[in-house]
């Protein structure tokens, strides 16, 4: 990422574009939604319908994995997964719409990928004589590597997102907006996902690595003040975020319903580890 932010590329792209129109049109006030309401209710704020359709799916059942939300998460989830990787690189690779990034940062986009993907087979294909782990072993901590690097990109779209619907409403520039946004998005929208994930146990390989952080046998009363901690910082990010949006000359309705969003799914996940 880049070090001055950790918004993506194509997010710095969207709120150039969102706020370029102004210096031609300075009466027009900036759509604040990314395209309509109804599309972004499904695209992007679909925690607000996502998580309460979850809560009654899966009401009246401790284990989850015995409800309709199983099979909601292999309708959606799956397909969308998968076309997700693909359209990804198809858009970045083979669409005529990223190619002044290519050009411009050549590093970024084309020389990091390949060296990440050298690095990760010389992992795998070398022999124990130069590293001396076994190919599980490495298979474990490429694994444990690649969730570490996934919630942070997570956090990253987060802030992403905050900073196209601030940029929508007239306030790109605002500093103290942008850096309450990231901490938003790292602390709440990053950290407290994995943390909420790790006292569920759902993490992969979480024996290894997450257990002997937290202690093999977490006590309930230690999980307890981990949930209820995190539940209080939930409300104050959410609330200095809220705060700062409602007291803005134009408050932007998705920004409001987008925080609202992540902060109910995060505090949902960790009621219900």
């Amino acid at each position: 990422m880049h070090p001055r932010s950790i918004a993506s590329p194509p997010t710095d792209a969207l709120v150039t574009a969102a706020t370029s129109g102004a210096n031609v049109l300075p009466r027009a006030a900036p759509a604040q939604w990314i395209k309509s309401p109804a599309w972004d209710l499904v695209w992007i704020l679909n925690t607000l319908w996502l998580a309460p359709l979850v809560v009654l799916l899966g009401s009246g059942n401790d284990d989850v994995r015995a409800t309709p939300v199983e099979t909601l998460f292999f309708v959606l989830a799956v397909p969308l997964w998968f076309g997700h990787r693909i359209s990804s690189a198809w858009l970045a690779y083979a669409t005529p719409a990223y190619r002044p990034l290519l050009a411009t940062q050549r590093l970024r986009f084309v020389v990091a990928p390949l060296a990440i993907a050298v690095a990760c087979f010389a992992v795998l294909l070398a022999p124990e004589s130069v590293l001396p782990m076994p190919l599980a072993e490495r298979v474990v901590w490429l694994a444990i590597l690649d969730y570490l690097l996934v919630s942070y990109h997570f956090a990253a779209q987060h802030f992403g997102l905050l900073s196209l619907y601030r940029a929508r409403a007239g306030r790109a520039s605002d500093a103290a907006e942008r850096r309450l946004d990231r901490w938003f998005a790292l602390l709440v929208g990053g950290g407290l996902v994995v943390l909420a994930n790790a006292l569920a146990g759902s993490i992969a390989f979480q024996d290894r690595w997450i257990d002997p952080l937290l202690g093999a046998g977490v006590s309930d009363t230690f999980a307890r003040t981990l949930r209820d901690g995190s539940s209080i910082l939930i409300v104050i990010m959410t609330v200095l975020v809220l705060r700062g949006e409602l007291r803005s000359q134009r408050p932007s309705v998705p920004r409001v319903a987008y925080v609202l969003g992540v902060s109910g799914m995060v505090a949902l996940r960790l009621a219900r580890g």
